[in-house]
């Protein structure tokens, strides 16, 4: 819980950020952000952002396995509500099955197939759906209750608010990228399809960002911890505020080019490395300004490339500043996760794999803009 406001009363006075009696970090953190009052119930209140950002990680992979396997236009109709249930009788899987049959995907690479392949690929797409609708209930029913019991400071029942509009606005977008793979095409535009995963990583950064403001517990927890940060960052300097956002950006563009990878399967095209069919940069790399977005070598080539610039950045990054040996050794990973997913020609284990390991990534990119602005306000 936090500080007993009869053994802290200052507390009781609601005046934390001039507090005497905390000891630090918690003082410290409390005075450089007078704004954000912990909310009552610290540990139940992450518990549950924690459960939220679980199934949110969950739904992105199931999401990748759905792109993976070319099933996110197997189901064509957008019904929030019945949609919950899956087809429970013959005549309704038919119903669906002749829908699925307008499209293109089915006319163009899928004709002729069988209703036990089609049901393959509407379960994958079905269950990405289904979390989608688990994820609301998660984030709902708990925040009402949070906000109904008072338990939620102004800050953070306005940010609960907005991941609920942020969830809503993510379930909009989606069927607006599938929409776009349902006349004279074979899949979803590779462009939606990285604005739906940016979101998503949208709702993973807010989830993160408002764990990281919440108390994990007591006060002598938090000063425990702390110490042990203190003792960490004596051997090298925190990065600067500046340097670790343009790390963040620079994953966050990476992430956005990935997605243009997967929605164009340029994975595909080129499966040797670190060449590209022989060559050093594919043949027609950047043969206009349209090459950029919309070649597949070309966004291939640039995924590589940028991924070789992160890792020479997390050599810097390690051997200059706390936590930057965290962001090289994400970056080494996922770098040879990527290489085997490329190798095998992209499975859909390795494949969901890899966006596992950028989730990761970001998420310690992440970090190091936290930390620096903690460090920024304290120096402040």
């Amino acid at each position: 819980m936090f500080p007993d406001p009869r053994e802290y009363p200052c507390v009781a006075a609601a005046d934390l950020a001039a507090c005497p009696c905390l000891p630090p970090p918690l003082s410290t953190t409390l005075r450089a952000v007078p704004h954000l009052v912990p909310p009552r119930s610290p540990q139940a209140i992450r518990r549950w952002l924690w459960a939220v950002l679980a199934v949110t990680i969950a739904l992105m992979q199931v999401g990748a396995i759905t792109r993976l396997t070319n099933s996110g236009l197997s189901i064509t109709e957008w019904r929030p509500l019945l949609g919950t249930f899956p087809p429970l009788s013959q005549a309704e899987w038919l119903r669906v099955f002749e829908l699925y049959k307008t499209t293109s995907q089915y006319k163009l690479a899928n004709y002729g197939f069988s209703l036990e392949s089609f049901q393959t690929i509407f379960w994958w797409e079905y269950i990405h759906r289904l979390l989608g609708r688990l994820i609301g209930l998660v984030v709902v029913v708990p925040y009402l209750f949070f906000l109904v019991t008072r338990r939620l400071p102004r800050w953070l029942a306005l940010a609960g608010a907005g991941l609920i509009a942020l969830g809503g606005m993510q379930g909009v977008v989606g069927w607006w990228m599938v929409q776009s793979g349902f006349a004279n095409r074979i899949e979803v535009s590779h462009l939606r399809l990285s604005i739906h995963l940016a979101l998503a990583f949208a709702v993973v950064a807010a989830l993160v960002v408002i764990i990281k403001q919440i108390p994990r517990g007591a006060v002598g927890e938090a000063s425990v911890t702390g110490a042990r940060t203190q003792r960490l960052r004596q051997n090298k300097p925190t990065m600067p505020l500046g340097l670790a956002w343009l790390t963040l950006l620079l994953v966050c563009l990476q992430v956005v080019i990935g997605a243009w990878v997967a929605g164009t399967n340029a994975g595909q095209i080129y499966t040797d490395f670190p060449l590209f069919g022989g060559l050093v940069l594919p043949s027609e790399y950047l043969a206009t300004a349209r090459h950029l977005v919309f070649d597949p070598g070309t966004i291939q080539a640039n995924h590589r490339l940028l991924a070789y610039v992160l890792v020479g950045l997390g050599v810097v990054l390690a051997w200059r500043y706390h936590m930057g040996l965290s962001f090289l050794v994400a970056c080494l990973i996922q770098g040879i996760i990527g290489v085997i997913t490329l190798l095998l020609a992209v499975p859909v284990f390795w494949g969901a794999f890899h966006q596992f390991g950028a989730i990761a990534l970001f998420i310690v990119a992440l970090s190091l803009v936290l930390q620096g602005h903690h460090a920024h306000r304290a120096a402040g």
